[in-house]
C-alpha cells in the first residue's frame, strides 16, 4: 500500500485499472531519460515520481513546451530524482478525505478542493506546510461533483486496502468539469490545521478532541 501511494505512476495505473481517467504521464530517470519527442500535447507538469507534500514542487513545474520539461526533468536527474511528466489539466484539485472503520464501511468528508497564488494554480511544499502564504481550502458545495468525487474516492480507497486513512485527489477539468485521478496520499498531517483534520470538522466530527480518540480506538480493536 506504501509502494502505491509513493510511486505516483503505480497509483495512476490502479486508477486506470478502475475506469477512472487520469492525464496522460510518462515517467523517466536520469537512466532512461525522456525522449526528444513529445508522447502528448502540452502544457506539461514534470514533479518527482516518488514521494508526497509537494516536495520538489514549484512553478518551474509547469512547463509550456515538452522542450522545457526535457530540462526541467534534467535538474530532477541531477539529484538523481525520477520523475513523471503529466500532461497539465487546467482546473482544482479536488481533495477526499476518507476515514476506515472496523466495519469496513469508511467515513467519506465532504470535498475540497485548493486554490493557490501560484501561476497554474500550484501548490508548494511551502505552502502545505504554512511556511508560505496564498493556499486556501474551499468546500465544494457543487452536489453532484461531491456525489461523483466521493465515489470514486470510495472505489479507490476500497482497492488500497489496508489503509487506516487517505485522501485521494483529483483534478477537475474548467471546461469539461470532468475529474481526472491525480494521486493518494495517506499518513497526512493530523494537526488541528492540516487539511484531512479540517475536512472532517466539518462532517461526521463535532471537535478535534473527538477524531485522534476515535483513530486510537479503532487501532486497538484492529490489534486484538
Amino acid at each position: 500500500v506504501r509502494a502505491l501511494v509513493e510511486d505516483k505512476s503505480l497509483s495512476k495505473q490502479l486508477a486506470e485499472h478502475l475506469n477512472m481517467k487520469t492525464a496522460n504521464w510518462v515517467v523517466a530517470s536520469k537512466e532512461y531519460p525522456l525522449s526528444k519527442n513529445p508522447p502528448f500535447t502540452g502544457k506539461y507538469f514534470v514533479k518527482p515520481r516518488f514521494g508526497s507534500a509537494s516536495i520538489g514542487i514549484d512553478e518551474t513545474s509547469l512547463c509550456d513546451t515538452w522542450d522545457d520539461a526535457i530540462k526541467q526533468s534534467k535538474m530532477y536527474f541531477e539529484n538523481n530524482i525520477d520523475v513523471i511528466v503529466e500532461q497539465y489539466i487546467e482546473g482544482l484539485c479536488y481533495g477526499v478525505s476518507i476515514l476506515n472503520t472496523i466495519s469496513g464501511d469508511p467515513l467519506i468528508s465532504i470535498p475540497h478542493y485548493t486554490v493557490s497564488n501560484k501561476s497554474g494554480n500550484i501548490m508548494t511544499y511551502s505552502q502545505k506546510r504554512f511556511a508560505e502564504e496564498g493556499m486556501k481550502r474551499v468546500d465544494s458545495e457543487d452536489v453532484i461533483l461531491n456525489e461523483q468525487l466521493t465515489y470514486l474516492a470510495k472505489q479507490y480507497f476500497k482497492e488500497m486496502q489496508p489503509c487506516d486513512y487517505a485522501r485521494i485527489d483529483f483534478i477537475v477539468d474548467d471546461k469539461s468539469k470532468i475529474p481526472y485521478f491525480l494521486e493518494v496520499n495517506a499518513l497526512m498531517n493530523l494537526g488541528i490545521h492540516g487539511g484531512f483534520v479540517n475536512s472532517f470538522l466539518k462532517s461526521h466530527f463535532n471537535s478535534y478532541d473527538e477524531i485522534l480518540p476515535f483513530m486510537n480506538d479503532k487501532a486497538d480493536s484492529m490489534n486484538g
